[in-house]
């Protein structure tokens, strides 16, 4: 699995906004993550409205038939 590294001062400003909103790290990261998404690839760039964003080189081959 892909765990980019993350700057120390980026982790210190999300453990202070986890005490602020009672959140966890990952989940704001995750929604951090996915208004990003949203803004640079928007819901219309998507190809199906249940298809969930994967990056270019995890995408599965559509078999040829």
């Amino acid at each position: 699995m892909y765990s980019p590294e993350i700057r120390a001062e980026k982790i210190r400003a999300l453990y202070q906004l986890k005490l602020k909103t009672g959140k966890k790290i990952t989940v704001l990261v995750d929604e951090a993550i996915g208004e990003y998404l949203a803004k640079h690839i928007g819901k219309g760039g998507l190809t199906n409205e249940n298809e969930q964003y994967q990056p270019e080189n995890q995408k599965k081959e559509k078999p040829v038939c």
